[in-house]
C-alpha cells in the first residue's frame, strides 16, 4: 500500500468492493465527486444489476477518451485480472472491516433470522467452519491486498484521509446508504448472542489475521502524516505572516486557547458556557473514555464548531454526530410555561435554521462537518445513534426534546461519559430541569446534576 502517490485524478481507477464493508455509501460519494472530474463511471449496479464479467473487465483495459471509475464486487475480481489493471497502471483501492461485524451487518440486513430461521451465532460458525469466506471468495480480503495502492479498514476517519491523501478532497459525511440494523459485533458478544467458541473461530481465522495486519499498516502510514506535536500560530504570527516562531500549546491549555482565538458565531451560548462544555469533554477525552460524541440541538453550530476544534485539538477519532429538526422549536407542553414574560419569546418554529447554514458555517471555518441528522428527536431511528457515547450536549429547550433526548442517548452511554444540558436553570423555559429531574430520579447515578450557570 503506497499513501505516497498523491493526487491521482486522471489516471484511471478501480473499486474492489468487499460486501458489507460501507462499499455501496463511499462509492457513490467518490462516484458523485469524479463526476464532476469527468471521470466515466462504470458501476453495473444500476442498470444492470450483476457485477462485470471476466470480459468486461478486460475490455474496459482498452481505455476511454476520459478516465475510468470501475466498481465490482471482490468475488468477481479473479487474481489475474486485478494484475492486468495492475500492469495498465490503473489506481487500486478496497476497505476492509472486523470478520464479525461484516458477518452482523449481513445477518440482519438479509434478514436472515426470519429468512432462514437461523441465530446470529450458528449464522457466523457456519461461516467460519466451512471456510466458506475463503474458499468461495464471497466476503473475504483478496490475497493480493498487498498490492493494492490503498486498502484500509473503513470509517469516517479513515475515509477522509483517504479522500484528502489522493484527492485533496475534504469529506463531507453524507446519509448511509443500505444501512442494517446491526447493532455491531462487539454488542452481540456482550449480551451473549455470539459464543466464545465463535468469538474464538473468528480470532484464529486467516482472515481475522490478515484484517489486524491492515489495520496496523493503516496506523503507520496515517501516523506519518500527522504532526506530531500541537503547533498553532500564536498572536504575534498573525500580525506577522513571515514569522516561522510557532507556540506549543500544552493540552491542560486547550480550552482556553479555543476560547481565546475563536469567536461565538451566535448569541445562543456565551463563552462561559460554551466553556463548560468543553471543560467536560476535555475531561473524557483526558480520560481516553470509548465512544463518540452527540449534540442534540446544533442549531447552526455555536457549540458544535468549538466542540469540533476541541477533538481536533486532540487529534481525536471520535466522532461528532449531530441532531437537530431545522424546523425550529417542537410545541410546548404544560411543563414549559410559566409566567416570565422571556417564557413568550420562545415559540413553534422559532429558532428555525436551515441545515445548510450549519455545514457553511463548518466550511467557512474550515472544519470537517459532524455527521448531521435532520428530524425531531423522538423520530431519530436507532441506527442512526452510535453504539457508544462518551459525551452529550443536550440543547433541546422544551420538556419533550430533554426527554426524548435522554430516551435516545441515556441506554448508549458508556462508563465515566458525561451529559451536559444547556438552560437547566434557566427560569423562564422551566421544562429543560423537570425534564431531567424526572428522567434521572431513578437512576442510579450519583452526582447526576452539577448546575454551572445555566446549564446542567
Amino acid at each position: 500500500m503506497d499513501s505516497e502517490k498523491n493526487k491521482i485524478l486522471n489516471r484511471n481507477i478501480a473499486f474492489i468492493h468487499i460486501p458489507r464493508t460501507a462499499g455501496s455509501y463511499l462509492s457513490l460519494y467518490i462516484e458523485r465527486l469524479l463526476k464532476k472530474k469527468n471521470y466515466h463511471i462504470l458501476n453495473s449496479w444500476p442498470s444492470l444489476k450483476r457485477d462485470w464479467n471476466d470480459e468486461e473487465l478486460l475490455f474496459f483495459l482498452k481505455g476511454y477518451k476520459s478516465p475510468l471509475y470501475v466498481h465490482n464486487h471482490y468475488e468477481n475480481w479473479k487474481s489475474k485480472i486485478f494484475y492486468e489493471y495492475k500492469k495498465k497502471g490503473w489506481f487500486i483501492f478496497s476497505f476492509i472491516r472486523h470478520p464479525g461485524d461484516r458477518l452482523c451487518s449481513a445477518y440482519f440486513m438479509w434478514d436472515l433470522k426470519s429468512r432462514w430461521k437461523i441465530p446470529l451465532n450458528d449464522f457466523i460458525k457456519k461461516n467460519f467452519e466451512s471456510d466458506w469466506l475463503n474458499k468461495n471468495k464471497k466476503n473475504g480480503i483478496p490475497s493480493f491486498w498487498r498490492d493494492m495502492d490503498f486498502i484500509a479498514e473503513f470509517s469516517h476517519k479513515s475515509f477522509a484521509y483517504f479522500l484528502k491523501n489522493y484527492f485533496d478532497h475534504d469529506y463531507i459525511p453524507t446519509t448511509p446508504v443500505l444501512a442494517s440494523s446491526n447493532m455491531g459485533y462487539d454488542y452481540y458478544c456482550k449480551k451473549g448472542e455470539i459464543s466464545k467458541e465463535v468469538q474464538k473461530l473468528i480470532e484464529e481465522s486467516e482472515e481475522y489475521r490478515t484484517y489486524l495486519k491492515i489495520r496496523e499498516n493503516f496506523k503507520n502510514i496515517s501516523n506519518k502524516k500527522q504532526i506530531k506535536s500541537l503547533s498553532i500560530k500564536n498572536n504575534e504570527d498573525k500580525i506577522n505572516e513571515n514569522t516561522k516562531h510557532k507556540k506549543i500549546i500544552p493540552k491542560e491549555d486547550f480550552v482556553d486557547f479555543i476560547l481565546n482565538n475563536y469567536s461565538v458565531i451566535t448569541d445562543m451560548m456565551t463563552k462561559s458556557e460554551i466553556k463548560t462544555v468543553l471543560n467536560n469533554l476535555k475531561i473524557v477525552l483526558d480520560r481516553n473514555i470509548p465512544g463518540e460524541v452527540v449534540e442534540m440541538g446544533c442549531n447552526e453550530g455555536t457549540t458544535s464548531l468549538f466542540i469540533r476544534r476541541l477533538l481536533d485539538y486532540y487529534n481525536s477519532d471520535k466522532e461528532l454526530y449531530v441532531y437537530d429538526s431545522f424546523q425550529g422549536l417542537p410545541k410546548k407542553e404544560i411543563n414549559d410555561y410559566n409566567e416570565e414574560e422571556f417564557n413568550k419569546q420562545f415559540i413553534t418554529g422559532g429558532l428555525s435554521v436551515p441545515k445548510e447554514l450549519l455545514i457553511k458555517n463548518f466550511r467557512d471555518a474550515k472544519l470537517r462537518p459532524p455527521i448531521i441528522h435532520k428530524g425531531w428527536f423522538e423520530e431519530i431511528p436507532d441506527l442512526k445513534i452510535p453504539k457508544e457515547i462518551a459525551f452529550a450536549f443536550f440543547d433541546g429547550d422544551f420538556y419533550s426534546s430533554i426527554i426524548d433526548s435522554f430516551n435516545k442517548i441515556y441506554p448508549r452511554l458508556v462508563p465515566e461519559s458525561r451529559i451536559v444540558i444547556d438552560d437547566y436553570k434557566h427560569g423562564a423555559i422551566p421544562g429543560v430541569k423537570k425534564a431531567c429531574d424526572h428522567f434521572l430520579q431513578n437512576k442510579p447515578e450519583k452526582n447526576r446534576i452539577i448546575a454551572e450557570g445555566n446549564l446542567g
